[in-house]
């Protein structure tokens, strides 16, 4: 179960409204936390970029699908202008599953990451629409 996930780290289950950070040694840290009665598991990127390639931003679209190798996890933009991957686990998931998640939320990070470090000054200004 969930509860036993987090003793392991050493944490408890957050109350709503609350936030945990979850820390693995050489991995970025996750908050965790209950909104709505879910328990959401996070990771923030980077800041989205205010100039990015088109491709780029049909990559990170494409998180969000539901054939993405990162499914469960979502992309999303926070009220700070922070590009965040996400996904929900629930409160009788089985540690492994809890692990997994973890897991697939850093392997998101250092798959995009990349993508959003490039050098905003060398990214061409597109005029006109994406699609013919």
């Amino acid at each position: 179960m969930l509860i036993d996930w987090l003793g392991s780290l050493g944490l408890a289950l957050p109350a709503a409204g609350e936030s945990r950070v979850i820390r693995f040694e050489g991995a970025p840290e996750l908050w965790f936390e209950k909104i709505d009665g879910q328990y959401v598991l996070a990771l923030p990127l980077a800041p989205l970029p205010t100039r990015m390639l088109s491709g780029v931003m049909l990559l990170l679209l494409q998180v969000n699908s539901p054939l993405s190798t990162l499914q469960p996890a979502r992309l999303t933009v926070d009220g700070r202008g922070h590009l965040l991957l996400w996904c929900t686990l629930d409160e009788h998931a089985d540690p492994e599953v809890c692990q997994a998640a973890c897991d697939k939320l850093h392997a998101g990070y250092h798959e995009l990451l990349p993508l959003l470090q490039a050098q905003e000054e060398s990214i061409p200004v597109r005029s006109g629409s994406l699609f013919v």
